[in-house]
Parts: C-alpha cells; structure tokens; sequence
C-alpha cells in the first residue's frame, strides 16, 4: 500500500511539472514539431510522450541497449513514443479510394461521381489515415485521378480552383490531433510517364477510359493548384500540405513547349 502511494505521489509530482514546463513553454520539446499548436490536445500529446518516453517504460517494448544509446546521443530512435505502435509514413492508392469510396465506422460513401466529391474524399481519407500513422499521408497521379471528373462535370477553371482551394484549405487547418495538420503529400504526374497515362480512369467507382485521354484536365488541375501555392491563404502565407510531388522524367517541359505558362507557375511555387 504505501508503495503503491509513494508511486501514485511519484507519478502526480511528474505530472504536475511537466503542466508547468508546457504552461511556461520552458522544455525545448514544446516547440519541437513545428506543424503543431499550443493547445490543451497538443499537451495531452506532451504529457503522453513525457510519460511514455522514459527508459523504464521503452526497456519494456525495445532492446535495453538501444534504449541506452538513444537517450546517449549515439543512435536516433524516430517518432519516439508512437513507434512503438504505429509505423510511420505511408502511400496510398487514389484509384482504389475512387473505386470503393469511403468506409468508416460512422458513416459510409459511395464512390465519388463529381470532381468536389473525389477532392473531398481524399482529404477526408488523409484525416482518417494520419490517426494511424506517425508521418505522412501521399499519393500518387493526383491530378491524372482527379481530372476526368473535371470533363465529366463540364466544369470550368474558376470552379476547379475554388474545388483546390477549399482541399488546401481543409489540409491545413489544425484538425489532427496534437492541434496540428496532417503531413501530406501529393504527386504530380501531368504528361510525364507513358505508363500511368494508360492507367485506367475511374469515375462513379467504374472505368472510364485511360488517365492518358484527360492530359489537358490535369494540366488545368497543376495550374490551378500551383497557382493557389502562390497566393497563399487570407494573410499570403503559404499553404505548408499537401507538399506537391513533381515526376522528373525526360518527358518533362523544362521549356514550356507544351505546358506554356504552367512550367513556369512551377518553377515560381
């Protein structure tokens, strides 16, 4: 019993200290992750790696040795203590998003049939994932996936970059836990790679052609979106996620010749 109250007392004293260290923001790792907020969710994010990243509680899940030569300095052991869990980065197929739709414990989506729909779709699938993963959420061809939904609405260019905008937008609000945005990537393909531009195209959750019959959508897909990069939010500061991914194939436009304005928009964002 009385051990049991000198480890309860142990455990409320180091509580308590590591609220005054977040509260003064006198421990460097407050400041650590630069994507996160001061927030009550990022302290319970603080107080649960101070408690969990200690050598007595990492002996229990990793090599004793290991645990001595990181906090030693002579080894890094990454995203320390949710690695024990959960793994780190991953990739995900936009194809099979558009394919299946979204299936959630709460709610359940058909495939998207409309270009708002199947930007959403993503971002939301990108909220979900990073709850399970320390680091980032990506894909691949975003723009060749999402354009043939472009041609399909009819829509015009306004309309696609207020649909871009608003992704940017919900990708870098503080919704992830922590208070802080999920780490997200996103992979340009446009013209570059002959094999994707004979992938198929999905719309509705069914085939509809090859990605290589909707170029001149995806183009307008980069331009809207490197555009939006530029601009920046209310304030002109730049949107951080979802970090764009180019393909540097030798089919790439270094000269504009068929991107005009676009391979200039790049080299700009």
């Amino acid at each position: 019993m009385a051990s049991g109250e000198v480890t309860l007392k142990t455990w409320s004293s180091l509580i308590k200290d590591f609220e005054t260290a977040y509260l003064r923001r006198a421990d460097w790792e407050v400041k650590e992750n630069a994507n996160t907020n001061f927030s009550y969710s990022n302290f319970r994010s603080y107080l649960f790696e101070k408690l969990v990243k200690r050598p007595e509680v990492l002996r229990e899940y990793l090599p004793p040795r290991a645990v001595e030569l990181h906090f030693r300095g002579d080894i890094h052991i990454h995203k320390l203590p949710d690695s024990l869990w959960i793994p780190y980065c991953i990739g995900w197929s936009y194809r099979r998003i558009l394919e299946l739709g979204l299936k959630t414990p709460g709610v359940v989506s058909r495939p998207a049939r409309h270009f708002d729909t199947a930007v959403s779709h993503l971002a939301n699938f990108f909220f979900m994932g990073a709850q399970e993963f320390t680091g980032a959420q990506a894909t691949s061809a975003f723009d060749l996936y999402a354009a043939p939904f472009i041609k399909r609405d009819g829509l015009s260019y306004e309309r696609v970059k207020q649909v871009l905008q608003g992704m940017l937008f919900e990708l870098n609000y503080p919704a992830r836990a922590g208070y802080q945005s999920p780490f997200t990537n996103i992979t340009l393909v446009l013209d570059t790679s002959k094999e994707m531009l004979r992938g198929e195209a999905i719309v509705g959750g069914r085939a509809a052609g090859q990605l290589g019959d909707y170029v001149d959508e995806a183009l307008v897909v980069a331009r809207a979106l490197f555009e939006l990069y530029l601009e920046g939010d209310a304030l002109g500061q730049p949107f951080t996620f979802p970090i764009p991914t180019l393909m540097l194939t030798r089919s790439f436009d270094w000269s504009g010749r068929r991107w005009g304005e676009l391979t200039d928009l790049i080299f700009q964002a």
